[in-house]
């Protein structure tokens, strides 16, 4: 391996491991948030629904920091900010490799689609991740990617497409 390709490969691990430290940080400080939450409710005067609404944030920040650990969800700062006080990053899911032949690809998951990705991704797994990035682009995946489960996460998808 030349010394080039080396230094490359360094990088790739430091940002990698500077990634899994940041995930890290974020999920300790929602798991501290909650907790103050929980035994401060009253100093601050939450309603219970405030305080629900609150936990339900929380619980949902941590089901994408969770899919983040796992690679299924990769976070980057967006070109342009995202207009919402309650999400700051853009989500996207990898499919290298899965549409095209030798390919880096990605498909950004918005917002308003991440409880479906959660929700298929929780039923199917990978097959259902495929097919919800082929439902996305209307175009199937490589031949070796179009498998039973892969399938059937597709139909599911369709047969809930107006939910």
């Amino acid at each position: 391996m030349s010394e080039e390709k080396s230094e490359l490969w360094l990088l790739d691990e430091e940002l990698i491991d500077k990634q899994a430290v940041r995930i890290a940080e974020l999920e300790g400080n929602f798991k501290r948030c909650k907790e103050v939450c929980d035994s401060m409710s009253e100093g601050w005067r939450l309603t219970q629904e405030e305080l629900e609404e609150l936990e339900a944030k929380l619980e949902r920040v941590m089901v994408i920091m969770g899919l983040v650990a796992e690679d299924v969800l990769y976070l980057f700062h967006p070109n342009e900010p995202i207009d919402t006080e309650d999400w700051p990053f853009q989500m996207a899911v990898l499919v290298n490799d899965t549409f095209y032949i030798a390919s880096a690809d990605s498909e950004i998951v918005p917002l308003d689609k991440l409880n479906r990705v959660i929700s298929i991704y929780g039923n199917y797994g990978w097959d259902g991740i495929t097919a919800w990035v082929a439902f996305q682009r209307n175009k199937e995946p490589l031949e070796r990617y179009r498998t039973k489960k892969y399938k059937k996460a597709l139909k599911a998808l369709k047969d809930n497409s107006n939910d």
